[in-house]
């Protein structure tokens, strides 16, 4: 990677990087990555793969193939949720199956949007010039990283303007933006770590580049990212030669497990005879709203947890609210036996319209 704008390199030294299979990055006057220099004629099979990548555009695997790299995306932005402690991952576990081929239904951005708001608070994702702590060091290292997927494409003989999902005319790294999908967590996860209140610098730069050192699941096994990506290009290219296998990807998808997920049902009785006990009542069913909870029926509140221990630990936190005088039980359902319940309305019954902001539909 070239920083300074005074540095020179000679022919020779770029002839001698590119017959290595090194990737040569330039920055701008911002330090951020301006430009790449990959090795074009790195392996003998480039002309035949590029046939074979012209070939497949006409059939309906790219479609099948972005739809397994679209999920294996969201799956991964669930799994960075769950790791850090925060909301939102049962949604994006659930989306997952929805993604259909090609992603006609856009569950990618769906998704996206869900999960920025999760992953740092008040956030808003920009894409160009941002200078923001976040954003900043969020495009420095997809830079990079896109700068690695690129380099083992083109090294497998490969031809990055041909996408499976990204298409665009103007783009020279479509298919590189397409394999980055599955591991551009491991640099969200890394600013997630850092202090992003300041702004992106040389040493808060080479804090970011700590993500080349993750390692990531693939399967069963466990591989550094480099060795990674690499197994995910060979599978695309046993699927573009020989039509056979699946394409590997960063994490293996998360499958909901419904007897491990929990609804809690906070159910109460609060005396409301003087004002003073009227306030304890809005006090105590404000704080279960500030705790997520969703009215089900009048003094009948819910919540999903994606644990029983998170479940207990919710409860905890609320017992410590409850008023003086007050019955307050915490029933626990795991997600198999609260997909049982069954509702009945009497007749004169006032039905909560369908497309009431009910957290069961929010999945």
């Amino acid at each position: 990677m070239l920083h300074h704008h005074a540095v020179e390199v000679t022919v020779a030294a770029l002839r001698a990087l590119s017959e290595a299979g090194a990737a040569i990055m330039v920055t701008d006057s911002s330090h951020m990555p301006a430009a790449l220099m990959v090795p074009l004629a790195a392996h003998r099979s480039t002309p035949s793969r590029l046939r074979l990548q012209i070939r497949l555009l006409s059939t309906p695997i790219p479609d099948a193939l972005w739809q397994a790299l679209v999920r294996a995306r969201i799956a991964t932005q669930a799994a960075t949720l769950r790791a850090f402690g925060l909301n939102g991952a049962l949604r994006l576990e659930r989306m997952v199956e929805e993604v259909e081929p090609g992603d006609r239904t856009h569950r990618e951005g769906q998704a996206a949007r869900h999960y920025w708001q999760h992953l740092f608070e008040g956030f808003r994702r920009e894409k160009q010039g941002a200078q923001d702590g976040i954003n900043a060091r969020l495009n420095y290292g997809y830079a990079v990283l896109r700068s690695l997927v690129a380099r083992e494409l083109v090294a497998a003989g490969l031809s990055c303007e041909l996408g499976l999902g990204h298409r665009q005319a103007e783009n020279p790294f479509n298919l590189a933006e397409d394999f980055m999908e599955p591991y551009r967590f491991v640099v969200e996860r890394q600013v997630r770590k850092l202090d992003t209140r300041a702004p992106l610098t040389s040493a808060g730069k080479a804090e970011v580049l700590a993500f080349v050192e993750s390692e990531v699941r693939l399967g069963s096994r466990s591989f550094r990212l480099l060795p990674a990506v690499r197994e995910t290009v060979a599978s695309y290219i046993r699927i573009l030669e020989k039509n056979e296998g699946q394409l590997k990807t960063a994490e293996r998808l998360m499958a909901i497990n419904g007897w491990r997920v929990m609804w809690v049902l906070a159910v109460f009785d609060c005396p409301v005879a003087t004002p003073e006990e009227v306030r304890a009542y809005t006090h105590f069913r404000k704080q279960l709203l500030r705790d997520n909870f969703v009215q089900h029926q009048f003094s009948v509140y819910l919540k999903h947890f994606p644990t029983m221990a998170a479940a207990q630990a919710g409860i905890d936190r609320l017992k410590t609210s409850v008023p003086d005088g007050a019955h307050v039980a915490f029933f626990m359902l795991t997600d198999k036996q609260y997909g049982l319940t069954r509702e009945f309305f009497g007749k004169g019954a006032t039905k909560i319209a369908p497309d009431a902001p009910r957290q069961i539909e929010l999945f």
